[in-house]
Formats: C-alpha cells, sequence, structure tokens
C-alpha cells in the first residue's frame, strides 16, 4: 500500500511559477506528498529567459522538464506544440502515477495536463478558477480548465460564486485567498 500521494504541480511560465512557489515549498516539506513539478513552456525557452533557473535557485526538488514549446506563437505551432505535449506527459503519467495534478490559471498549455488528468482519471485541483479575463482565450480555457477539475481553490468569495454558477458542486470548492501574496 502506498502511503505518500504522488502529486503533480504544472509551471509553465515565471507568473505562474511566482505564484505557486510557496504551495510548492510547503508540499515539498510535508512527508505525506511526494511532489513533482513538472516544468514546461517558456520556462525551457532562451528567448523567454530560461526561468526554470529560478526554480533552480530555489532549491526545488523532483523537477521533471517537459519541452513541448515550439518555436512559434501561432495557432498551428501551439497546436503542435500542446500534441508533443501530451506525448510526453503521458509516458511522464506512466512512470510516476500521479493522484493528484494541481493547475494554476489560464494559460493554453494548461490542457496538455487536463486531458491526460482526466484521461487518466487523476483528480485535477485548479487554482485562481472562477475569474474573468473578457475578450482573450484565457478566459475559455480557465472555464475548461474548471470543468475538468474535481477540487477548485478561487481566490476570492465572487470567484468562487462563479465557480458554483457554472455548476461546480459546493463542497468542492474552497477559497484560498491569493497564494502569491505569501
Amino acid at each position: 500500500m502506498k502511503n505518500n500521494h504522488n502529486i503533480f504541480i504544472f509551471t509553465s511560465i515565471r507568473a505562474d511559477y511566482g505564484l505557486q512557489r510557496w504551495i510548492i515549498k510547503g508540499m515539498q516539506n510535508n512527508n505525506e506528498f511526494n511532489t513533482y513539478i513538472i516544468v514546461g513552456g517558456t520556462h525551457l525557452s532562451e528567448k523567454y529567459g530560461n526561468s526554470i533557473e529560478e526554480i533552480f535557485k530555489d532549491d526545488i526538488k523532483n523537477i521533471i522538464k517537459l519541452p513541448f514549446l515550439n518555436a512559434s506563437l501561432n495557432a498551428s505551432f501551439l497546436t503542435s506544440s500542446i500534441g508533443n505535449g501530451l506525448i510526453q506527459i503521458t509516458q511522464i503519467f506512466n512512470t510516476y502515477k500521479p493522484d493528484f495534478v494541481v493547475l494554476l490559471g489560464d494559460r493554453y498549455e494548461l490542457f496538455i495536463m487536463a486531458i491526460v488528468a482526466l484521461l487518466y482519471q487523476v483528480p485535477i485541483i485548479h487554482l485562481y478558477g472562477g475569474e474573468n479575463t473578457t475578450g482573450v482565450i484565457d478566459e475559455q480555457v480557465r472555464r475548461a480548465i474548471t470543468k475538468m477539475a474535481h477540487i477548485h481553490m478561487p481566490s476570492t468569495e465572487l470567484y468562487a460564486e462563479n465557480i458554483s454558477k457554472m455548476g461546480e458542486e459546493d463542497w468542492r470548492i474552497h477559497i484560498v485567498c491569493a497564494p502569491g501574496l505569501n
């Protein structure tokens, strides 16, 4: 019988890592979890600053690189990037067998983890759901991830209400304030 839960936390850009930093550190210091940080997207791109170096400097352990991002940001290359990521993360799921996946926010890269977690029936914990970014693709991504998630951790009561209005069960919604403020 497995004593610890394997938890994947996904980060693809400097901004979401900054919001998750203290969550990651806290979970990695908790003996109940085997926390793996799945690092992809612009973290691994020299063009965007190779911000994985910040993660290394924070002495984060159990980093798994997910180099799915193609060179261009047009729709064709983004779709190809997601396809590459799906193949790679499937292999990682098969190796590490996560019990939970933690996703933050509303970026298209989240689909990589969310789709595989959904198909593997691994519960998704979604941070910062229920927020609004009108007029950009992020809004649609956030709503899709919210519907795929099992546990919702919005930052405010208003965002919790938005999630509830989407038909999500209230017992699955837990207001956590803004973890990035720590």
